[in-house]
């Protein structure tokens, strides 16, 4: 009994001294670190202050059909363009079915739009080019996976709800 006494005693010790040392040895490393830490902190405010992130949300939308019921194929676009980077949505969304959704990943230059298009629709994956024209009140498309006819090489724009 006694040289259990005396294990959990020696070992409540060992534990004891264990946490002691490692709360030691971190505090000198916190201390030791900070200033690197703050110089890392102003490198990177100056590197914000340097380079402002410009973000800008535009959203598109066509609808096609019968204006006087409910049946009515919709084309969308949202995109959120990050400086030059462009990452959003392309969905058909036809009244029946098929629809087909997908994401767009591309980059801004000269108010041209190049990338990628990943989309779902009926369970088949696909992948193929996009390109259009950025402009204010629309886009016009080069390249359009999801040209059905040619009045949709042309998307207007819509408000972001």
């Amino acid at each position: 009994m006694r040289s259990q006494l005396s294990a959990f005693l020696f070992r409540k010790l060992l534990y004891a001294f264990s946490m002691f040392l490692l709360t030691v040895s971190c505090n000198k490393t916190k201390v030791a670190d900070s200033s690197a830490t703050d110089l890392d902190m102003e490198d990177r405010k100056e590197l914000v202050e340097t380079k402002a992130v410009e973000k800008s949300f535009y959203c598109f939308k066509k609808e096609f059909g019968d204006a006087f019921t409910s049946t009515r194929d919709i084309i969308e676009m949202n995109l959120e363009i990050t400086n030059h980077l462009v990452e959003g949505n392309y969905n058909w969304l036809p009244m029946e079915k098929d629809r087909r959704l997908g994401t767009i990943s591309a980059v801004l230059k000269d108010g041209i739009v190049n990338g990628t298009y990943i989309s779902m629709q009926e369970g088949i994956a696909d992948t193929s080019e996009i390109a259009f024209e950025l402009l204010d009140k629309q886009v016009k498309f080069i390249t359009n996976p999801l040209s059905i006819s040619p009045e949709n090489n042309e998307l207007p724009r819509s408000d972001c709800r």
